[in-house]
Formats: structure tokens, sequence, C-alpha cells
């Protein structure tokens, strides 16, 4: 039997910190975006008009053995008809949250997770979807949620999603790994990292500590402006709330120096930058940007270079290019990661609805690949999306 509590403020949220993170250290889900930090951030930065709804599961001695990180948002059905969604802590407002999930011991996944399950079907009285995206397909959770749903005839969708997240495997050493890459890029590589030392004293700095790096964090912010008005993209850290939820994350981490913020520099100025994650043996690629003056560099590219053949010398067992199949990620990764989303409709009207509107919307997507010419057919796959 497990004790169950729901957190539903911002105090009690605060104080999980050692809690949370130690579970999620003995947790088969465990990656950097469920971790307190990524997760509390979040939540205070995008809190606005959503509803907290943190499930715990506590054993009879009192240790924290499973977390629901849930939260509810009100939406409406083709912008009329308004509903209740319970959905995962770092979904939405522009964030790039990946991996995310239920918490569980290691072990007891189906007790704690049932557990959980039942105390938010219980909030689909108030909720009438349970929205879990950016689940990994390979998910632990994944088969006791179907289980269970199909045993209380909850009606449900489960979706893969797209883009796909590309990966490197580190090889037995560097040279070996570049050995792997096509043809062409080897060879650009190594010409383009040749001419960069042959022309320009160049130097990589790193961070594993905002605080004590002056001025690191509007260097990177100036990169990624110059690099999204090269790509035709916005500048998220236009926005208060989302510049102040990436600096407020990137000294959380610093605190447990898993930020990874570096920086290619050419005669002593700045070009490029690299916003990742080192979160025990893994490296995450979350953000980049680059300087559109030295473009034709490919100082992008190189940066990118530079950080993998360190982590092939420095032990860390996967680099995770994130969501995105860009060609260039796709040229660097040897793997590809999968995610899905499971949609569960409480049983009410408003919740059947919306999934069976969803159903229609898919098969209208998926008879649009067959009929309609491939320019065409993504607008309106934008328009479907959106």
């Amino acid at each position: 039997m497990f004790k169950l509590e729901i957190i539903d403020c911002l105090e009690k949220f605060s104080h999980l910190r050692e809690e949370w993170d130690n579970l999620l250290d003995n947790s088969s889900a465990d990656n950097i975006f469920l971790t307190w930090e990524w997760q509390f951030n979040w939540w205070k930065a995008f809190s606005g008009g959503k509803k907290l709804h943190i499930i715990l599961a506590r054993n009879e001695t009192g240790e924290l053995m499973g977390i629901a990180p849930l939260y509810i948002a009100r939406k409406k059905i083709i912008n009329l008809i308004p509903y209740n969604e319970l959905k995962f802590i770092g979904t939405g407002n522009e964030t790039t949250s990946e991996y995310l999930d239920f918490i569980c011991y290691k072990g007891n996944e189906e007790d704690v997770l049932i557990a959980l399950l039942k105390l938010s079907s219980n909030g689909l009285a108030t909720a009438h979807i349970l929205f879990l995206s950016d689940m990994l397909e390979d998910s632990q959770s994944k088969n006791h949620i179907l289980g269970y749903i199909n045993k209380n005839g909850f009606s449900y969708l489960i979706k893969e999603e797209r883009p796909f997240c590309p990966t490197i495997k580190p090889s037995s050493n560097w040279e070996a790994y570049v050995q792997g890459l096509p043809k062409f890029m080897r060879r650009n590589l190594r010409s383009s990292v040749r001419k960069l030392e042959q022309s320009f004293k160049v130097e990589v700095a790193k961070f594993d500590d905002i605080r004590n790096a002056n001025g690191a964090f509007e260097h990177f912010q100036r990169l990624y402006a110059d690099r999204r008005n090269q790509k035709n993209e916005k500048n998220k850290y236009i926005s208060e709330s989302y510049k102040n939820f990436q600096e407020n994350t990137m000294k959380s981490l610093s605190e447990k120096k898993w930020l990874y913020l570096c920086f290619l520099s050419l005669n002593n100025v700045m070009v490029a930058a690299q916003y990742c994650f080192r979160y025990k043996d893994k490296l995450y690629f979350y953000q980049n940007g680059a300087d559109n003056n030295y473009a034709k560099l490919n100082v992008s590219q190189n940066l990118i270079g530079y950080i993998v053949k360190e982590a092939h010398e420095n032990g860390i067992t996967e680099c995770d290019l994130l969501r995105g199949e860009e060609w260039y990620k796709m040229r660097w990764a040897n793997g590809l990661r999968k995610k899905i989303r499971v949609i569960i409709s409480s049983g009410s009207y408003r919740g059947n609805l919306y999934i069976s509107l969803l159903k229609l919307k898919y098969g209208l997507i998926l008879l649009l690949k067959h009929i309609i010419p491939a320019g065409l057919r993504n607008y309106i796959e934008k328009k479907l999306y959106s």
C-alpha cells in the first residue's frame, strides 16, 4: 500500500529537491529533463494559467517511491468546447523537454505506477484528458499504462511523435568514430578543422558553472540570436519568461555540475556556442548559436566535432542530439531514439469527443500523404497540428 499526496503549490514543490533527485537516480526513467532542477524551474517560469498537480507515492516508512509530475491546463476543442488536460510538467510554452515520464523506484514500477494512475484517473474527474507527451517509445511505464487503461475501459490513442532524437554512440576512440562517418563528411570535417587551425588561434572554452562565468549567458544569447536570424527562425530569448527560465535552469544545473556550456573562439573572438547538459555519463546537446560573420567556416559543425571528440576521451557513453532530424544531426548520428504520446480520455463526453476528433485528424493527415503533393501537404499538416 502507498500513501498518496498531491502537491499543488510552489512552496511544497520547492522542498522536494533532494527526495526527487534521489528517486530519479533509482528510476529507469532517469534523464536530465526529469530532474527537480529542470521541472521546478520550468514550473516557476511557465505556470501561468495552469494548476500544479504533482502526485507523490510513499511506502509505509514514508520513503518516496513514485512521482507523477503533472499539471492541469484549460484548453478548447476546435476553439469552442472548453476542457481540462492533465499534462507532464515540461510540456509546452516553446520549451523543448524530452523523455518525460512517471518517476518510479526501479523494480517496483508496476505497483507504484498503478497507484499513481488511480489517483491520476481520479483527477480526471476535473480533467477530461490525460495527455502524456514526449515519452520514450521503450519507456518502462508504457506497458503498465496500457494494461491499466485497457483493464478499466478508458478510451485512448497512442501516437508516434516526430521528429525523432538522433544519438551518437561513441566508438572505441575518436578516429574509429570518424571512420564510420560518411566519406564526404570525414573529408569536410578534417579539411575545415585544418583550415581553422592554420588561420586562427582556436580555443574551446567550457563552463560547468554559469555563476562563475562572467558574461557567458549573454554571449550565448547573442550567438543564439545570430543563428536564429541566419535560419529565419524565432529567437525564443526575446521572451522574458523564457530567458529567465534558461538562466535559472543554468544556475540550478551549475550547482550539480550538470551544465556543459561550450564556446569556440577564433583569435579570442567567440564565434560559436553549444548549450549542453552533462548528466551522469550522457551528454545532451540542447541549443546552439553562431556568429553569422563566420558561417562559411562551419564553426558550429567544428564545435560539435571538438565536443564529440572530447566525449570519446572522457568516458561519455552517449551524445544525445535531441529532437530534430536536421541534416547535420543525421550525419553525426549513428542511432535514433523514438518517442510517443499517450492520450487518455476520462470517459466524459468531452474527453471521448477529443479522442474521436484526434483520431479523425490523424486519419486525415495519413490520407493527405497519399493524395496531395508534398508542398501543399506540409502546409496543411502544419495547420492541422497547430
